[in-house]
């Protein structure tokens, strides 16, 4: 009988591993991809949420960022599968002068509340998140639902929309 040489041995170890990174860095691609599904599919619930927040208050998108609500829930979940990159995700609520905001730092979100320092007064929300695969997903009261290369949201806060 004759068994395999050590040569043999070697080209076959080593084809399983080639293929093996291969599917590896398949794997990781789809990862990515998947986590940014997430976080577009959360910020779409924050949306419907923040609707329903709006139609059972008076009539007020100011508590959409603060804690304990269903909208800043599913903001949370949206920060949890993104690219957690200091400063990079952010939550905006106004109504008349009155503004709210989180913002993600050291892993958690901060918030603050404040005044308008920017545009008109009115009643508004917006949502924006790094995703994995590089970009942001922003959400507004608006109806906008938008994937953009940058951040446009801005937390000094003078703007409440995506463009």
């Amino acid at each position: 009988m004759r068994g395999f040489t050590l040569i043999e041995l070697l080209v076959v170890i080593s084809i399983i591993g080639l293929l093996s990174s291969v599917v590896l860095a398949s794997l990781s691609n789809a990862r990515v991809k998947a986590a940014d599904s997430a976080v577009k599919s959360q910020l779409a619930q924050m949306r419907a949420e923040a609707e329903l927040v709006y139609d059972s208050s008076p009539n007020k998108y100011y508590t959409i960022c603060n804690a304990g609500t269903a909208p800043r829930k599913m903001f949370e979940a949206a920060v949890n599968n993104s690219d957690k990159v200091d400063g990079t995700n952010i939550c905006i609520a106004q109504s008349g002068t009155a503004i709210s905001w989180c913002f993600s730092s050291g892993g958690t979100l901060v918030c603050n509340t404040g005044t308008s320092n920017g545009e008109p007064s009115g009643d508004r929300w917006a949502a924006a998140v790094l995703m994995r695969g590089g970009g942001h997903f922003c959400v507004d009261s608006r109806g906008t639902a938008t994937e953009q290369p940058s951040r446009v949201l801005d937390n000094s806060p003078t703007r409440v929309h995506c463009i």
